[in-house]
C-alpha cells in the first residue's frame, strides 16, 4: 500500500468519530430548537409535573398518589411505606450504567462505550420525593390536564416489566438507601433513544411542548416555562 494511501486511511480513521460526533450535536441542536406540539398552552387545572435534571439526566416527576394512580400501592419498593413521599420521580435509561455508576467517579470506558455504541437493557430508576421539586435552572414545571396525565401514566406503565400485576424491583439496587430504587424496564436504550428520549416522547404523547429530538437534558427542558 502506498505511504499517501495509508495516510488517508489514518486521517479518516481519526476524523470520522470527530465528524459524527459534530453530526449527531448539530442535528439534536436543530430538533432541539423545532417544538413538537407548538400551539400547547398550559389548562388553568389539572396536574403538575415536574422535569428534573441532574445535569445528564432527566426525571419524570409527578404527584405520588392522585385519582387515577397511587404509585405507593403500585409499586412494592421495599421502605416506601415508611415515608409519606408526596411524589415519585421516573428516569429511565441504561441499565448497566444506572447499576454500576452510582457516581461520575465510578464510570468506566467500558460502562461508557456500551451505554454510547451498543442497544442495550434498561432499567427505571424510581425516587421519592417529600414535597414537590423547587424552581430552578434544573427544574421545569408545567400543569397538564388529567386527561393528559392518564396518557402519561400509561406511557410509564409500558416502560415498566410487569410480573404479577406488579413492577419488578432489582434487588439491591438503589443510591440512597430506602428513598429510591430501580425497576426492571422495557426497551433498548442506544445512541439515538436515551434517557433524555425517553422524558421527551413522554412529553410529545400527551401533547406538552417540547424538542423534536432530544438526547440531552438541556433539549428537554428547552421549550418549557420556567
Amino acid at each position: 500500500m502506498k505511504l499517501r494511501s495509508l495516510i488517508r486511511i489514518l486521517v479518516w480513521v481519526l476524523f470520522l468519530p470527530l465528524i459524527l460526533a459534530f453530526g449527531y450535536v448539530l442535528v439534536a441542536c436543530m430538533l432541539t430548537w423545532i417544538p413538537a406540539n407548538g400551539t400547547f398552552e398550559e389548562p388553568t387545572d389539572g396536574v403538575r409535573i415536574y422535569l428534573i435534571s441532574n445535569g445528564a439526566h432527566v426525571d419524570i416527576c409527578v404527584p405520588m398518589d392522585h385519582p387515577q394512580m397511587d404509585w405507593a400501592e403500585y409499586m412494592p419498593v421495599p421502605g416506601w411505606q415508611y415515608h409519606r413521599f408526596g411524589y415519585v420521580a421516573f428516569g429511565w435509561g441504561e441499565r448497566n450504567f444506572y447499576l454500576n455508576t452510582p457516581t461520575w467517579n465510578d464510570l468506566t470506558l467500558d460502562v461508557a462505550a456500551e451505554a454510547l455504541f451498543l442497544p442495550s437493557e434498561s432499567a427505571m430508576h424510581v425516587s421519592g420525593w417529600e414535597r414537590a421539586p423547587r424552581s430552578s435552572d434544573r427544574v421545569r414545571t408545567v400543569m397538564i390536564s388529567d386527561e393528559a396525565y392518564g396518557y402519561l401514566v400509561e406511557y410509564i406503565l409500558a416502560s415498566l416489566k410487569v410480573e404479577s400485576n406488579a413492577p419488578v424491583v432489582i434487588p439491591d439496587a438503589h443510591y440512597h438507601a430506602d428513598r429510591d430504587a430501580f425497576l426492571e424496564a422495557t426497551g433498548n436504550y442506544h445512541l439515538l433513544f436515551t434517557c433524555n428520549n425517553w422524558a421527551n416522547r413522554g412529553l410529545k404523547e400527551i401533547g406538552v411542548k417540547t424538542a423534536t429530538w432530544a438526547p440531552f437534558p438541556q433539549s428537554v427542558l428547552y421549550h418549557l416555562p420556567r
